[in-house]
């Protein structure tokens, strides 16, 4: 068969050594002309190439590829690394031989594949491994570059949040979790002061610098759980599930406190110094029963309205 994928393997030196392609899958009548051997093989990669297609998420087919490998005795345990930010995914145990894989499908790098077992694999079982992670591949590609168009669909290009489609998903989501689960959800909008005036002194450039330090400073001010939007310019939208207005007040707080430690030279200020130091108003709005997207974030841009009303450099969760 022809081989088509390239998967650099460096492998247990005991089982096979390094340099090994994985060979195309054959399909419709090409199955029944194989061996009994390969026939059963082909079935079972026809059986794993089902489950695969259709999924766009890459810990779900790192998962799907480690189940089948299970079930048919290749592997007790598997390390999917990541590509990019190098996240490692863990299923099964922990053994002593392994087969290790860094796949690439037309010289895109699509992670690192590791698995292993308790006894040392034959040569029929790396081949059947093998022609799996050419199906496996595959999918990769396809599910990392739907996760990167998604990523560009909803993510705002300037600060890295979420956009303010992403946002409108998000709330829908955390709003029907709340009503779910009756747990607290409170929501900030925040505006960043007089960004107008520092925008005609230090121009475009220097005023998105400007976006990207405050956004950055959202980014160490808020947990992991806390989810962060550019709403639009100047306002930005935090989402706090599993927060009470307290606790959201208390945020706000952290927020404000860790701006003012920001120096003049981060903000790209130059000579204009502390003159054009921005600083935020944030409205605040908990979760009430019955309350929809609209009615939360309405809520919360009311009490901003208030925020900026009394001074700018605000905090406002009532009125």
């Amino acid at each position: 068969m022809k081989k088509v994928i390239p998967l650099h393997s460096k492998l247990d030196p005991e089982t096979r050594s390094p340099g090994h392609t994985a060979t195309a899958l054959p399909t419709g009548e090409a199955l029944a002309n194989l061996p009994g051997r390969w026939s059963d093989g082909a079935e079972q990669q026809l059986l794993l190439m089902q489950r695969l297609i259709g999924s766009n998420n890459v810990d779900t087919i790192a998962s799907m590829f480690f189940s089948w490998c299970s079930d048919l005795g290749l592997a007790d345990g598997m390390t999917y690394e990541a590509v990019g930010d190098g996240a490692e995914l863990r299923f099964g145990t922990r053994r002593h031989h392994s087969a290790n894989y860094t796949l690439t499908l037309d010289s895109m790098e699509l992670g690192r594949v590791s698995l292993c077992r308790r006894e040392r694999f034959s040569e029929s079982e790396l081949l059947s491994i093998e022609q799996a992670l050419g199906t496996v591949a595959r999918c990769l590609r396809a599910a990392i570059e739907y996760q990167t168009l998604e990523s560009m669909v909803n993510q705002d290009s300037l600060t890295g949040l979420g956009n303010r489609l992403s946002l409108h998903k998000w709330i829908e989501r955390e709003l029907s979790r709340t009503r779910r689960h009756n747990s607290p959800l409170a929501l900030m909008m925040i505006d960043v002061d007089h960004f107008k005036k520092i925008n005609d002194r230090l121009g475009h450039l220097g005023g998105d610098h400007v976006l990207r330090t405050i956004a950055n400073v959202f980014k160490r001010s808020t947990r992991g759980s806390d989810l962060l939007f550019r709403y639009g310019g100047d306002e930005f939208t935090i989402l706090l599930p599993h927060t009470d207005l307290p606790g959201a007040r208390e945020a706000a707080k952290q927020i404000r406190a860790n701006l003012k430690r920001i120096s003049s030279e981060d903000f790209g200020l130059g000579e204009h110094g502390e003159g054009l130091r921005p600083d935020v108003s944030i409205g605040i709005a908990s979760y009430h029963a019955g309350d929809t997207e609209s009615t939360l974030l309405q809520r919360a841009d009311t009490h901003l309205y208030h925020a900026k009303a009394n001074g700018r450099g605000a905090i406002c969760s009532n009125v």
